[in-house]
């Protein structure tokens, strides 16, 4: 288990934009479609970590996530270091 995304279950999204309304879920529909269409392991990589910031977002502005992609950086940044991610995916996933 990968912490950073298991965070993401339980933090609601608006519905008008994600039906699914659970981020966790979210991630994995993003990844499985990301699988879909490449093998491309950055890509794949990329989309599995695109909303690592909404774990973060404060629960007062909740289901918005104003800010997340800026909040997730430093996320993506430290699960990279510690998998140690290929440069070339982690560039990707920034």
């Amino acid at each position: 288990m990968i912490p950073e995304i298991d965070a993401l279950y339980g933090v609601p999204n608006p519905a008008n934009w994600h039906p699914e309304i659970d981020t966790g879920i979210h991630t994995e529909m993003v990844s499985r479609y990301a699988a879909s269409l490449t093998d491309d392991k950055c890509i794949r990589f990329a989309a599995q970590v695109h909303d690592l910031g909404k774990a973060l977002t404060p629960s007062s502005i909740l289901p918005c996530h104003r800010g997340h992609g800026d909040r997730g950086l430093p996320v993506i940044k430290e699960l990279c270091e510690r998998l140690k991610i290929p440069n070339q995916c982690r560039d990707l996933a920034w």
